[in-house]
C-alpha cells in the first residue's frame, strides 16, 4: 500500500517538473533579445573528404523546409587554409516545398590549398542563419 503511495507521489512531482520545465524564461535584468533561430534538420555531406587538388566532388545537402520558419536561400561558401569566406554557390530557396525534404547538389572543383572548409548558410525569416561545415583535407 506504501509503494503505491509513493509511486502517485514520484509521478506528480515528475509531471509537475515536466509542466513546469516547458515554461518560457524571462529576459534577465541587464539583457535584451536580439534576434530568433529556428534549428532546421540537415545533412549536409560530400562525396570525398580527401580529394586531390583539381577534382570534381559532389556536395549534398538536404533538410527539412519546416512551415514554422520556410527557408528563404541557401548559401556555400569556402575557406582556404583559415583565410577568408568566399561564396561559391547560391539558391533561392522561396519556392522549395514546404514540410517536405529538399535536396540540393552541386559540383565542386577542389581549389590548391592544405584544409579547404565548405560552409552552408541556410537564411529565413529570422535573425540569424544556421550555418553547417565540412572540412576537407586535399591531398
Amino acid at each position: 500500500m506504501m509503494n503505491n503511495y509513493k509511486r502517485i507521489y514520484f509521478i506528480a512531482a515528475w509531471m509537475l517538473l515536466t509542466i513546469i520545465a516547458c515554461d518560457e524564461n524571462d529576459v534577465l535584468p541587464g539583457h535584451s533579445v536580439v534576434g530568433e533561430a529556428y534549428a532546421t534538420n540537415v545533412d549536409f555531406t560530400v562525396d570525398n573528404n580527401n580529394p586531390v587538388v583539381g577534382e570534381t566532388v559532389e556536395i549534398t545537402l538536404s533538410y527539412v523546409n519546416y512551415s514554422e520558419d520556410p527557408i528563404a536561400s541557401v548559401t556555400f561558401l569556402q575557406r582556404i587554409d583559415g583565410g577568408s569566406r568566399t561564396e561559391i554557390s547560391s539558391m533561392d530557396e522561396n519556392n522549395a516545398p514546404i514540410d517536405e525534404e529538399v535536396v540540393r547538389t552541386f559540383d565542386y572543383t577542389v581549389p590548391a590549398g592544405a584544409k579547404v572548409t565548405i560552409f552552408v548558410e541556410l537564411r529565413s525569416a529570422k535573425a540569424f542563419p544556421q550555418v553547417e561545415k565540412i572540412e576537407l583535407s586535399v591531398q
